[in-house]
């Protein structure tokens, strides 16, 4: 671990905030299920994942009716208590987390989200004050009165992780002796101030030496039960009570296609619009409450920067939305010999933005970049769309877009599956959106076509060799993001591949089969004959690899037979490059 002190503290807030404004910066991510997702498995989840088949086999039993009962419950409070409720104030703290491929982090924000209750038995409870936590169950944290405006939250029960019976602990941390890393302070009381609705922490917790976080119990080598830090921390906290208020229309909406660029990749997705005379609304991102507001002037809507869209409780923050200009550029790093990245270059937040609208089709078409952020006044996303274009969906023969393979495992013994993911877009090869549900795909292992049988993907009713793409058992099939993440349950000796199959307007179209060759790293496409696919391929198009490069999650360079989470990069003879995730155990 490299040596973290409170001068690293500063560095790493002042370097982070300023990324923000040249790229996306890192949000409250430390998710237990997206870090499985990204990296092999720790060997600390051994025990849970050793039991993954006879659980698959569980499965297959009716459970006998029972009381319903959230579990976990049992640790610490759940209903919102009785008393005032000051519901989600506007948290302002500086904090940080902990990656094991990328060190410490800043989780800092000005748009958190704590909402307090005042108890009628005279204590305060307090819910969300630890944000980065990912578990199943959330209590309300009880603080008690101290005497005056302050109060003191002993150790107690945060949340309750279902897949591991495991409770985290809110517990007061402090820096250790080498600065690398927190431990649990020998007085866990965090002490804090309540007064019309801002809560705050002390001058106890104003620099990072000491700092309130999470801790859970958890078997070391020797099966004995000990105490870990969770990997995040928070000082510096006050709350402010929100004033910002969002749009909703009050006229009936329409679903439409919002087709975007992200960096050089195309997307579309269905949104809802909604015309009010000369009043625009736009429901963009389905996490939040609120609609973007635009104003109608003939054929043009004006649409204002920085409008508030409510609370975004995936990540647990205020949410607005802003327009910027961007472009996409290549990072790269001579000096660390790091060949770089396509990224979106955000140049200026702008005040409003003007996007064409055509009445006739309903067609609405932008120039710019509209972002969702996790900040009232900087580019801080969760998503964004660059040259969006919002336009009526008619369902028509397409032939699907190739589909792409982002990550392979091979088969572990220990854990007993493989995984690998495919992206699979919903976009034909004209980057035109096409229906889901209308949408299959079929899987090859070594150069054959694989079924999933029902015994094994238990899931599943009959077996199957073309899955729906809305199909996800949030298990051994399952998506993450616009990606789909396939387990399986054998050895690859050679290959993977992906094709989708579209049958949208009365007609069935296939895509190209996807390749990726599991001992060579090289991606190939057997070309299929489509007769709504233009242009030629050879039967097998294989690019012929000029160089190779390796590097850690952080971009850092290492060696091409580095063990763990390995980015490889090739560089293909005609200039193009492919990245992609490889574990090596």
């Amino acid at each position: 671990m490299r040596n973290f002190t409170l001068l690293t503290v500063a560095l790493l807030l002042a370097t982070t905030v300023s990324f923000a404004q040249g790229g996306r910066k890192i949000r409250h991510e430390l998710n237990r299920d997206n870090v499985r997702h990204l990296t092999e498995l720790p060997a600390r989840h051994a025990r849970t994942e050793r039991a993954r088949l006879q659980n698959r086999q569980d499965m297959k039993v009716n459970a006998p009716a029972k009381a319903p009962r959230r579990i976990g419950e049992e640790y610490g409070v759940v209903d919102q208590p009785a008393g005032k409720l000051y519901a989600n104030l506007v948290a302002n703290f500086e904090g940080l987390a902990y990656s094991w491929f990328g060190g410490f982090y800043d989780t800092s924000t000005d748009v958190g989200v704590i909402s307090v209750v005042e108890g009628t038995d005279g204590n305060l409870y307090i819910q969300n004050l630890v944000s980065a936590l990912y578990d199943d169950v959330y209590y309300w944290i009880k603080a008690e009165p101290a005497g005056g405006d302050k109060y003191v939250i002993h150790k107690q029960p945060a949340g309750f992780y279902e897949a591991w019976e495991e409770v985290d602990y809110i517990t007061l941390l402090q820096l250790n002796a080498a600065g690398d890393s927190y431990e649990e302070s020998s007085n866990t009381d965090i002490e804090v101030t309540w007064k019309d609705g801002v809560l705050a922490t002390t001058s106890a917790l104003a620099d990072g030496t000491k700092a309130f976080g999470v801790v859970y119990q958890d078997y070391d080598d020797d099966d004995e039960l000990q105490w870990y830090w969770d990997g995040s921390v928070y000082w510096n906290l006050s709350t402010s009570i929100q004033t910002d208020t969002y749009a909703r229309p009050s006229v009936a909406s329409q679903e439409m296609i919002l087709k975007y660029k992200q960096v050089d990749e195309n997307y579309a997705k269905p949104v809802q619009v909604a015309f009010d005379g000369n009043d625009v609304y736009l429901y963009l991102y389905e996490s939040v409450p609120g609609w973007i507001k635009g104003t109608l002037d003939g054929n043009k809507i004006t649409i204002k920067g920085g409008q508030y869209l409510g609370v975004d409780e995936g990540f647990k923050c205020h949410t607005y939305a802003h327009v910027s200009d961007t472009e996409v550029a290549w990072y790269e790093d001579e000096e660390e010999g790091y060949e770089g990245y396509w990224y979106q270059k955000f140049n200026q937040l702008l005040d409003e933005d003007v996007l064409d609208y055509d009445p006739a089709t309903k067609t609405i078409t932008g120039k710019h970049t509209i972002t969702i952020d996790g900040a009232k006044d900087d580019i801080y996303y969760a998503d964004l769309y660059d040259q969006p274009v919002l336009y009526v969906f008619k369902e028509v023969p397409a032939c699907p877009a190739d589909p792409e393979i982002t990550y392979f495992s091979n088969f572990d013994e220990e854990y007993e599956y493989g995984l690998f993911d495919a992206n699979i877009p919903t976009l034909d090869i004209n980057g035109e959106y096409i229906a889901p549900d209308k949408l299959f795909y079929t899987v090859y292992f070594d150069d054959e076509v694989f079924e999933f049988d029902p015994e094994e993907y238990v899931s599943l009713e009959e077996a199957l060799t073309e899955v729906p793409y809305t199909f996800d058992d949030q298990w051994d099939i399952s998506t993450y993001g616009t990606d789909k993440e396939i387990s399986f349950f054998f050895s690859v000796a050679k290959n993977v591949g992906v094709q989708s199959i579209y049958r949208g307007g009365g007609e069935v179209h296939k895509s190209n089969i996807v390749f990726y060759d599991i001992n060579e790293g090289i991606f190939s496409t057997v070309e299929v004959e489509d007769p709504i696919r233009t242009g030629a391929l050879s039967p097998v198009a294989t690019k012929s690899v000029a160089a190779e490069s390796y590097h850690d999650i952080t971009g850092r360079r290492v060696a091409s037979d580095a063990r763990g989470l390995v980015i490889k990069t090739v560089t293909f003879g005609d200039g193009s490059r492919k990245s992609y995730k490889v574990v090596r155990r």
